[in-house]
């Protein structure tokens, strides 16, 4: 589990790997945790050296989850003949923009492994130009990628130029909008809101007023063609997401509230918005983790973007105090106030 027995270099790697494989098994898990150390201490030259042998595709697995932070490994393991296809998904996921491209290379490999495009997509360091053209390449060949919104992005590649100036721009929005951004909490807000509290929420969002910075910032994210709009809103920051969740784009818009980082005191924003595209509302009503927060199903019920039946399925959960608001609401639709107060009378005489 040291690597301290004097063996050949390739035989050196394999028990390592052994060693953490077999402890893992017996439930050993100090002597594993000690390989796992090892083989993340492993220099260039020894790492080298044990990859001329014919190493098995475990231990490259094994061997890239440990040194996926060491350029030279990545490289090396992006190189063997041996490499597995989840190993390169799991390097391509987090590497450099160079190795993403190197991976790009493949073809074959992409069409193979439809997880490999999905990793290099969501990998923030890829180039854009990268990760498009691979997303492009996939559906011309009939093959379908598990990334958010894949058919919304194949659809947006129509015409657009995948280029290097493109790329310039997409990291300029990148940076500067990091820039600009106010800091994102550690933790998600009280989701326990009462019905005050979404309509002070609503009259904020159809309120707001851009400051220069944000104006600034709304224009790079504009300014870049639609397949990058959607991959930024996908990647981005939480203000990313707040200037694409407000696009008149309904790919970009949906982008937004697809992306894996959206968190709830966002998505509470989000749902309370009237201005915002009817699809996110949808969307953001029809997510089921969502939809069991009592904050999120109030702001829905108070957005005459709901759909109706939705909106009358989230009125039995709601709290009596919030119930009694909404029955008496000049904001809420008419179908759904009525509804309010029939529940109320029911729940009155029982």
């Amino acid at each position: 589990a040291r690597g301290k027995e004097l063996l050949p270099p390739p035989d050196l790697l394999v028990s390592i790997y052994q060693a953490a494989a077999y402890a893992e098994v017996g439930n050993d898990p100090d002597t594993a945790k000690v390989a796992r150390e090892t083989a993340a201490a492993l220099g260039e030259t020894p790492f080298r050296a044990g990859l001329q042998g014919n190493i098995p595709a475990p231990v490259l697995d094994f061997l890239g989850r440990a040194l996926y932070r060491q350029r030279w490994a990545v490289e090396a393991l992006l190189r063997h003949k041996n490499s597995a296809d989840a190993t390169i998904a799991f390097l391509a996921l987090s590497c450099s923009a160079d190795e993403v491209d190197l991976i790009a290379l493949d073809e074959q490999r992409l069409l193979k492994a439809p997880s490999v495009i999905a990793a290099l997509y969501m990998n923030p360091n890829a180039r854009s130009s990268t990760a498009l053209r691979a997303v492009e390449l996939a559906a011309r060949n009939g093959v379908v990628v598990d990334i958010p919104g894949f058919e919304d992005i194949v659809a947006s590649l129509s015409g657009v130029a995948l280029d290097a100036a493109t790329d310039a721009k997409y990291q300029t929005a990148v940076e500067k909008n990091k820039a600009v951004a106010p800091p994102e909490p550690e933790a998600d807000a009280p989701v326990n809101l009462t019905q005050e509290d979404v309509e002070r929420t609503q009259a904020a969002e159809e309120q707001k007023t851009l400051d220069a910075k944000t104006e600034e910032a709304k224009t790079r994210f504009e300014d870049l063609p639609v397949p990058h709009q959607i991959r930024l809103a996908t990647l981005g920051t939480a203000f990313d997401r707040s200037i694409a969740i407000r696009s008149t784009i309904r790919t970009v818009a949906m982008a937004a509230i697809r992306s894996p980082a959206v968190r709830p005191n966002e998505v509470i924003k989000y749902a309370s918005n009237r201005a915002l595209h009817e699809d996110v509302i949808r969307y953001i009503a029809n997510k089921k983790e969502w939809a069991q927060l009592s904050s999120i199903r109030l702001a829905l019920v108070n957005n005459n973007k709901t759909p109706l039946g939705t909106a009358l399925r989230f009125l039995p959960f709601l709290h009596a105090r919030d119930l009694k608001t909404v029955s008496k609401s000049r904001q809420v639709p008419g179908p759904v106030v009525k509804a309010a107060k029939e529940l109320m009378q029911k729940r009155e005489s029982r």
